[in-house]
């Protein structure tokens, strides 16, 4: 699976005014937060920007973060809020082995995956539909898991 918009997701919200949970995992990974009115206030070709941009090295994680920043300055809508970045210790989506808690709802949901072979994309979709406590929106996702 490539990292991008869900299928679901652009079914669900085709003009794209709720942020994506891709960009959502990134804004985690570097450490960062907007509000929906800052998403909405963007313009297209930011939004693409923040989709597609990998967050895959500090460089990279900076570079998104400098790029968040100035986005929003450019639109007006005033500065990031920082929060502590996604680590493997305090995030499940990270983890090395699959938490107990998603193997347990996976099951339930009847989703076979295979957690060392899962994208952290698909492990943070995967983490989200156990957040929401909905084994329907984990076979949703699963669906759009590339193996």
């Amino acid at each position: 699976m490539k990292d991008q918009v869900l299928s679901l997701e652009k079914l669900a919200d085709p003009d794209g005014r709720t942020i994506p949970l891709i960009v959502r995992m990134k804004l985690d990974l570097v450490g960062m937060r907007i509000h929906l009115a800052d998403w909405r206030a963007f313009d297209k070709s930011y939004c693409k920007f923040l989709i597609a941009a990998p967050v895959n090295a500090p460089e990279a994680i900076a570079e998104y973060r400098d790029a968040l920043s100035d986005m929003l300055a450019k639109q007006g809508q005033g500065q990031v809020e920082r929060i502590p970045p996604a680590k493997a210790d305090d995030t499940d989506w990270l983890a090395e082995v699959e938490p107990v808690t998603v193997v347990a709802f996976r099951k339930r949901a009847g989703v076979d995956s295979q957690w060392s072979t899962m994208t952290h994309f698909e492990r943070y979709l995967l983490c989200h539909a156990v957040r929401k406590n909905d084994p329907k929106l984990c076979r949703n996702l699963a669906s759009e898991f590339s193996g």
